[in-house]
């Protein structure tokens, strides 16, 4: 009994002291995590400028650069020059673009909604049908309706949140007979490959 309770101790020291490992090793990643955001940013920005000046000095002082892009097939990411909560609505021209997902101290993250790990909330104008738009890459977004739907190839689609944003319009629709569902693709309303910079907006 003697050694068991003995293992039992140290079995429970053991868990603490790894918890307390981690929980400092978690601590002193978050300011290295924001160094590398920022810095990354800074570089992108001076880049940027280099081969952009002209256009880039066009815009107002103030203005949000996109600074940089990354995008794979699990993810894309947009690069800003400023600091921003996370979750903040990034819009241009009253189009949607994506969420914050990370925040430096000079800089931040951007999913962008046709990234393929975001779930965005569209509505259909015409027929008013609302249902979960995910992300396809290439700038395309997808959705799953019921057959018999009421959607056509140019259908504009509004963020359900905010109806005043645009997401994108119908590109296509795949009707299989193998499939209980409608395939709708949706093209984002903005190219995010060339934007320079963008906004923020109030939910």
């Amino acid at each position: 009994m003697r050694r068991r309770s003995v293992r039992a101790r140290f079995f429970a020291l053991g868990t603490g002291v790894l918890l307390l490992v981690l929980a400092f090793a978690f601590k002193l990643m978050l300011p290295v995590e924001r160094f590398l955001i920022d810095t990354t940013s800074r570089v992108l920005l001076g880049y940027d400028r280099l081969t952009l000046g002209a256009e880039i000095s066009q815009l107002a002082p103030d203005s949000i650069f996109v600074v940089g892009r990354h995008a794979h097939e699990f993810s894309d990411i947009a690069f800003l020059n400023k600091s921003l909560p996370v979750s903040t609505v990034i819009v241009r021209d009253r189009i949607l673009i994506g969420f914050v997902i990370e925040s430096g101290n000079r800089s931040s993250k951007v999913e962008i909604i046709t990234s393929p790990v975001s779930r965005v909330d569209g509505i259909f104008e015409r027929s008013g049908i609302s249902t979960v738009f995910q992300g396809f890459g290439a700038e395309l977004l997808q959705a799953e309706l019921p057959k018999g739907s009421d959607v056509q190839i140019g259908d504009t689609v509004y963020w359900a949140e905010d109806p005043s944003l645009v997401m994108g319009t119908v590109a296509r629709i795949d009707d299989l007979n193998s499939e209980p569902f409608l395939r709708v693709l949706v093209k984002h309303a903005a190219t995010v490959s060339t934007l320079l910079s963008v906004l923020t907006h109030d939910r």
